[in-house]
């Protein structure tokens, strides 16, 4: 049981690594839908009221990602967390 600490951190250094190039795939191909769509790129302006909204918004999506898995983790019992270290 030991292993399986490992084993986690192992599979989220992974997962994390997929997501992130994946997010490196998507936005630029974002740009080229955007642009193949209509859309001037030296011309791309969103409202204001949008990019002040970005702001809390993006704050609340962190927390939520934040915690969920902090939530996840809390059910282990603690015998088992302190074996693993």
């Amino acid at each position: 049981m030991q292993h399986g600490g490992a084993r986690r951190s192992c599979l989220n250094r992974l997962v994390w690594r997929i997501g992130l190039s994946i997010s490196r795939l998507l936005f630029p191909a974002g740009l080229v839908v955007y642009t193949i769509a209509g859309g001037h790129l030296n011309r791309a302006a969103p409202p204001t009221l949008s990019l002040i909204a970005v702001i809390p918004a993006t704050l609340l999506t962190v927390a939520a990602l934040t915690a969920l898995p902090a939530r996840i983790a809390a059910n282990r019992s603690v015998a088992d967390v302190l074996r693993a270290e």
